[in-house]
């Protein structure tokens, strides 16, 4: 009896997600007897060798796309051999494909039923319930796969697919407000980024692929489709105008078959975006043209998702809807043939250019027209130097951050503004600490830095107030004298009548303990205050 080895089936991966694939189907040869085959060693029936031919064929015409071709194939393997669990992981694949996930799920659970906890059928079934939506069950799937196979070939991808169902279950659950209209809450929320309307149309450069393995003129076609898409959604909105040099463009689109191009070498697709404010400056977007895995095959279909769903990213939607029928969903569907733009992924996108727009700081470089690789990258850097800032865990290392950006970009307005609020905030945290002394100093270099900051201006004088009453308290009037005439003078140009009384009936009760009555009672009458 001559034996058969597996053959495994690897997924395909486009764009930023996975799709899954069935896997051990078996190539077959011809009996050594008749009407005896083996498998693994084992020997199996007719109706057993029926069924893994048909597997095959099930398997074949789903890489060629006739997917209702496959589906026919895998249901009369089922039904040739109804103990056959891949039967059940090629059918399962097949309802998947043809966009009926509810029967996937269940022709998958019924193999796993058969054969618990094989590889394939873990692998399918998780894949197909996190690309539904159904990430809570997925998850539990998707860690028992890795567990028990950490030597799959698939266990790179299958890290990245349950990093994204991660991801998609706590965006669902910080999530407060969902919408049947649109994914602008949960996508965008009060963080909004856009083009601004100056820069519309949107100036894109496209990289010719040419050269490029796995590139062909239909993928360039694809990415024209896509651009033409998200403008008819966008009902005027926006408009895209493809530029010669990459120095003119706002966007720039390239095409590599090298994973290592991205941050993850299992993603087909990846979108960079910098901005100011709320004002978009550049957007980078790189898509393979060939799987990273080479067992497999890359669809113009999927490679048209994953350039609908980057050039989403690159007008702003920056986060990811939870409905698997938007084309902005964080995972790749298995119908991914039949799907387009839907109405939210439109109403979306309006929203978000309905928006009002904030533009950069006067001292940072324009972005219309032709902008110079020098001025664009000091915006970049600028603006990661701000970030980090914002990120770091202690004040003390945001005032660190932002010294050293202010002695790289010593005019930059916008540095000199955060830096003084950093170091405004350690000042509160030495006058929490009841440090008088220290606050006062730190307040001041931020005032230094920021003469307009009514923040800091309003906090020395707090510094002022809280150390003369201190100093009351303790009786040393002499001292507590300055701090509290300097709180006087302070509260009152701000205009802050509030706490100007308290500082002047504070004012008011030092002069009295030193013997300056006439002074005392001045002040009590000017502030109408008791300066007991």
């Amino acid at each position: 009896m001559q034996s058969f080895r597996p053959r495994f089936r690897q997924s395909l991966f486009a764009g930023f997600l996975l799709t899954i694939s069935t896997g051990n189907a078996l190539i077959l040869g011809q009996p050594a007897m008749a009407q005896s085959y083996m498998m693994n060693g084992k020997v199996i029936s007719n109706n057993e060798y029926t069924a893994i031919k048909l597997v095959n064929e099930s398997l074949a015409n789903l890489d060629a796309g006739k997917t209702d071709i496959a589906r026919i194939k895998a249901e009369q393997a089922k039904v040739a051999a109804p103990n056959y669990y891949l039967a059940y992981t090629a059918l399962g694949e097949c309802y998947s494909r043809l966009g009926r996930p509810d029967e996937a799920i269940a022709i998958l659970r019924q193999g796993l039923a058969l054969k618990p906890y094989d590889s394939d059928i873990l692998w399918n079934l998780g894949g197909v319930l996190a690309t539904t939506g159904k990430t809570k069950e997925a998850l539990v799937l998707l860690k028992q796969f890795l567990a028990r196979y950490p030597k799959d070939p698939r266990v790179k991808e299958g890290k990245a697919l349950l990093v994204l169902t991660e991801n998609q279950i706590r965006a669902k659950n910080t999530s407060s407000v969902h919408s049947d209209e649109d994914y602008f809450a949960e996508a965008i929320g009060l963080n909004t980024i856009r083009w601004d309307d100056k820069d519309i149309p949107i100036k894109i450069y496209i990289a010719n692929g040419d050269g490029v393995p796995g590139y062909q003129k239909a993928l360039g076609r694809v990415l024209q489709e896509s651009l033409a898409a998200w403008e008819e959604a966008s009902e005027g909105k926006i408009k895209f105008e493809q530029v010669t040099v990459p120095s003119q463009a706002s966007i720039t689109f390239k095409w590599t078959n090298n994973p290592k191009d991205l941050a993850s070498p299992v993603e087909g697709g990846e979108t960079k975006l910098r901005y100011c404010g709320n004002a978009l400056l550049s957007a980078r977007i790189i898509v393979l043209t060939a799987n990273c895995t080479s067992a497999s095959v890359l669809n113009d279909q999927a490679v048209k998702f994953a350039c609908l769903h980057e050039l989403g990213h690159a007008l702003g939607i920056e986060q990811h809807s939870q409905a698997p029928k938007d084309i902005m969903f964080s995972m790749l569907p298995y119908n991914f043939e039949n799907l387009k733009l839907s109405a939210r992924d439109g109403k979306t996108l309006r929203k978000l250019y309905s928006t009002a727009i904030v533009a950069p700081p006067d001292d940072w470089p324009s972005t219309k027209g032709v902008v110079s690789v020098a001025d664009r990258a000091k915006v970049i850097d600028a603006v990661s130097i701000i970030n980090a800032a914002i990120a770091a865990k202690s004040y003390n290392k945001a005032v660190e951050i932002l010294k050293a950006g202010q002695a790289k970009y010593p005019d930059s307005v916008a540095i000199k503004r955060d830096l003084a609020a950093a170091i405004n905030n350690t000042g509160l945290t030495a006058l929490d600490a009841q440090q008088y002394d220290k606050a006062l100093e730190l307040f001041q270099q931020a005032l230094t830095l920021y003469p307009q900051s009514k923040t800091v201006r309003g906090n020395i004088a707090n510094a002022h107030l809280d150390c003369g009453l201190s100093l009351l308290r303790a009786e040393k009037f002499a001292e507590a004298e300055n701090s509290l005439k300097l709180a006087v003078e302070e509260f009152e140009a701000s205009g802050n009548k509030a706490v100007l009384t308290k500082a002047a009936n504070g004012y008011a009760t030092v002069l009295k303990k030193l013997g300056k009555e006439d002074e005392g009672k001045a002040i009590q009458e000017k502030y109408s205050v008791a300066g007991i």
